[in-house]
Formats: structure tokens, sequence, C-alpha cells
């Protein structure tokens, strides 16, 4: 079944939570306009929507089905449409002012998308082959949002993972030189409302270069309000180095892998 674009367009508008051009979300929960439709139906149109976002070749901007999160004004009312202009594919790619991205199917972008790969990769591709940074001795450290809706996590993921089973190959372990970071709640550039923001990270890389500590997690902690300025809230959570995720045992975040028990509290005696 192929789904027009403005199926989507719609959706993003619908399902959305999002942040201002002030590098914040502005839209309290309290503030949000929704429209009356139930509940079922968000869930059958999402459903179809993302149902080919595999993280293969493909991926689509605005996956995690919201608006931009910087350069907009804020988008508290959701009850009407948002699309993406689209400019890529109608002057890149297209080459056509008056080409219409908002009457495609979803074959069509496929295809449109795809052709866009095949033109611009040599000129603004990236590689994954990071030997002559690494060479060179430098140091990376890497974070991504992964409520993130304009660069996919999983295409974070992908070009880390792409990276590092090449350096494997090598002999080479890419945590040396290069440490990745997941956060969850993180939108594009700036929190989502009460989200977490990855504060210490530029301190953790230049402790890293300085001085040879490699970081191990980050600290992340919420933007709040305090009398009309933009503070980091109180409370920090450990956003853990990418495979293990932070897991929350009841006093402390713990870093662990996928189906990796929680380590047991013993009192002293």
């Amino acid at each position: 079944m192929e789904i027009s674009l403005k199926l989507p367009a719609l959706l993003l508008s619908l399902l959305t939570t999002t942040a201002a051009d002030t590098g914040i979300s502005q839209c309290h929960p309290s503030k949000f306009t929704f429209p009356p439709l139930p509940g079922a139906a968000h869930v059958r149109t999402t459903a179809a929507v993302v149902r080919n976002f595999t993280g293969h070749a493909g991926w689509m901007p605005d996956a995690a089905v919201s608006v931009p999160a910087s350069g907009v004004a804020p988008f508290c009312n959701v009850t009407v449409s948002y699309a993406h202009p689209g400019y890529d594919f109608v002057y890149f790619v297209k080459k056509d002012p008056e080409f219409d991205v908002g009457n495609m199917t979803m074959g069509e972008f496929r295809d449109v998308f795809r052709q866009g790969v095949e033109e611009f990769t040599s000129a603004i591709g990236t590689s994954h082959d990071l030997r002559r940074f690494r060479e060179r001795g430098g140091k990376m450290l890497m974070w991504h949002g992964m409520a993130d809706q304009t660069v996919m996590v999983l295409a974070a993921r992908a070009f880390y993972k792409r990276a590092r089973k090449l350096e494997e190959s090598r002999g080479v372990e890419i945590e040396d030189y290069w440490r990745y970071f997941e956060v969850p709640g993180m939108n594009y550039c700036s929190p989502i409302y009460g989200g977490p923001y990855p504060w210490d990270a530029m301190e953790r890389l230049q402790k890293w270069v300085e001085e040879g500590v490699p970081p191990q997690d980050l600290e992340a902690r919420t933007i709040e309000e305090e009398d009309g300025r933009k503070v980091f809230g109180k409370e920090a959570r450990r956003v853990c180095m990418f495979p293990k995720e932070g897991v929350w045992d009841g006093s402390e975040w713990q870093c662990l892998l996928s189906g990796e028990k929680l380590d047991e509290k013993r009192e002293e005696l």
C-alpha cells in the first residue's frame, strides 16, 4: 500500500513535542492542544508510516515524528498540519522548483532519496574510516539524542558500528580514541521538556585530551527556568557509553548491557 506523504506530514503535527528557537522546549505539557482523534487511530497511522523505518538505506528525516527543534517558533498547538519543505529534493535532487514533495507516495520518496544518495555521496558523504584522525592522535566524544527527530539515532549508531567494525579488522579498539553516547529524551540540539542534557561533555573531552582520562559516562541534567533564566536542574542522570544503557536500581544509575542484570545491593554489617 502506498501512502501519500501528506499523511506523515499531518502525523508529525499530531504527535509532536517541540523545542523553539531559544534552544529549549517551550511547550509545557499543560499547554498542548491536541485534536479530538481516538488513540487507536494514532497508533494505526503511526504503524503505517513507520513500518519501513528499519534503520537501513532510506532513513527518513523527522523519524521521531515531531517538528524541528530549532529555528522555528513555539509549536504548542498540534491541531494544525506541519510539512517539511523538502528543499533538498526540490532544488538538489530533482532540480525542479515546481516539484511537489507533498504529493509523493512512499515509493516515490524512496526513489528520490536513493537518487540523492547516489548523486551526492561523493561530495558530501561521510567516510567511516577514521584512520588518519586516529593516527594524528585525535580524540572524539560523540553523543546523540535518542529523541532526535531530524537525524535518526539509528543513523549515528550505524555509522559508529561501521567504523568500529573496520577498526576491529585492523586490531584497533575504537574506544581508544572515539567514545559514543546515546542520550535518552534528548531532542535535536536541545532537550524536550524535562529531558536530560549532557552538560559536562566538553569538560569530559578536555580532560581526556589534556589529562588522558577517557570518559566512562556523561552526566545529564534538565534545563529549567529560574527567575526568567535558563539553569541546569539539580537532578542528574547517568548517560552510559554505547552499547551500555543507564538503568535505575532504586538509588543510583548503573550502566548495563542489554539483558544484563542489576548488581545486588548488600547492606554492610
